[in-house]
C-alpha cells in the first residue's frame, strides 16, 4: 500500500464519522486536525524513506506511516513530576490504541498511536481516532486535578 492509499483510507474514515476531510486538513500534506470538544487530535501520514534506529523492522522500500497524537496536559514540576511519570506508565498498561508520551521541549504529555500504514483499514482508523480522543479528553481532567497542572486545550 502506498501513502496515497493510506490517505484515502484516513479520509474515508473521517467521512464515515461525519467529518469533512477537506475542512479538517492542515497545511501540510497528509495532515488533519480534529476536535473532540476542546481536545485537539492530530492525524498524520507520511512516508518513512529510510530505516531508523527506532524501527524494529528493516526494509528496502519506503514505508507509509499512520500516526494520531493528542496533547493532554502540561507536565508538573518539582516533587510531583516523578509520581506523574510513574502514573503515565501505569495508565499505559491499560490503554488500547494509544499510549502516553512526553514532549520535554513543549513541556506536555500527549497520547499517541503510530503504526506502519501498509495494512491500514477504515475500521482501525476510526477505532484509533475514538480511542486517542477519548483518553486525551478523559485523562486531562483527572491528571490536571491530581497533579495541579493545566490541560492543553484549544482556546477557540
Amino acid at each position: 500500500m502506498d501513502i496515497y492509499e493510506v490517505q484515502k483510507i484516513i479520509e474515508g474514515a473521517l467521512q464515515t464519522i461525519g467529518i469533512d476531510p477537506e475542512e479538517a486538513r492542515s497545511e501540510g500534506e497528509g495532515q488533519w486536525l480534529l476536535m473532540r470538544n476542546q481536545t485537539e487530535v492530530y492525524v498524520d501520514s507520511w512516508v518513512q524513506e529510510d530505516n531508523s534506529q527506532w524501527q524494529y523492522f528493516q526494509t528496502d522500500k519506503p514505508v507509509p506511516v499512520f500516526q494520531v497524537v493528542s496533547p493532554v496536559c502540561y507536565l508538573p514540576s518539582g516533587e510531583n513530576r516523578g509520581a506523574f511519570m510513574e502514573e503515565l506508565l501505569y495508565v499505559n498498561f491499560h490503554m488500547y490504541y494509544g499510549s502516553f508520551t512526553i514532549n520535554e521541549e513543549e513541556n506536555m504529555a500527549a497520547i499517541r498511536y503510530r503504526v506502519p500504514g501498509d495494512d491500514l483499514n477504515q475500521k482501525r482508523v476510526i477505532e484509533v481516532l475514538d480511542s486517542v480522543g477519548y483518553y486525551s479528553e478523559a485523562l486531562a481532567g483527572y491528571l490536571c486535578d491530581k497533579y495541579e497542572v493545566d490541560p492543553v486545550r484549544d482556546e477557540e
